[in-house]
């Protein structure tokens, strides 16, 4: 999508957020449970499982719209990525995302005034400890997390996790 923000700046620059990028390579260990919370299109999931394919990666991303680009991406790119069309929160339950016109990197379960948003749409939340307790998903070793604003719900979802021996790092 040329005109969405982040698409754009990857047409320009060739890459969003290499310092994220960066800081998951450093990080990254074969065999490593990879979870990208706000995966958006992808960029960060594919690229990370492409470069380090014996990782298993967790695409996290409550956008309808967003969730389909990130396998349409996955399928053109030949990586496999386990998708997950929810939020992650603190509370299992629907919630209101608030969604940008342009730039749907910038949808957010807590909107701010900094913002237009241009529409809202109920989806489901879910807590990390409830996908891992029921065995939705294995528990991760490196996290990425980009949820405009949401970022200590998505943490107080983790529970007693975030202290679990094999977790190593969260990358903001």
């Amino acid at each position: 999508e040329p005109y969405d923000y982040i698409d754009s700046r990857v047409l320009q620059t060739g890459y969003y957020e290499r310092e994220v990028l960066e800081a998951l390579l450093i990080r990254c260990r074969p065999g490593d449970v990879v979870w990208d919370i706000g995966a958006n299109f992808g960029l960060h999931s594919i690229t990370l499982k492409h470069l380090h394919p014996e990782i298993q990666l967790v695409s996290v991303e409550p956008a309808v719209a967003m969730c389909a680009r990130l396998q349409d991406n996955a399928k053109a790119n030949q990586v496999a990525l386990t998708i997950q069309n929810m939020a992650l929160n603190s509370v299992r339950g629907y919630s209101i995302l608030h969604c940008v016109e342009g730039n749907p990197g910038m949808s957010s379960l807590r909107p701010w005034s900094g913002a237009t948003y241009s529409d809202s749409v109920a989806v489901w939340c879910d807590t990390a400890e409830y996908l891992v307790m029921n065995q939705l998903v294995a528990i991760p070793n490196l996290i990425k997390i980009d949820v405009e604003g949401a970022e200590i719900d998505v943490l107080r979802g983790f529970g007693p996790l975030l202290r679990h021996p094999t977790m190593r790092s969260i990358v903001f």
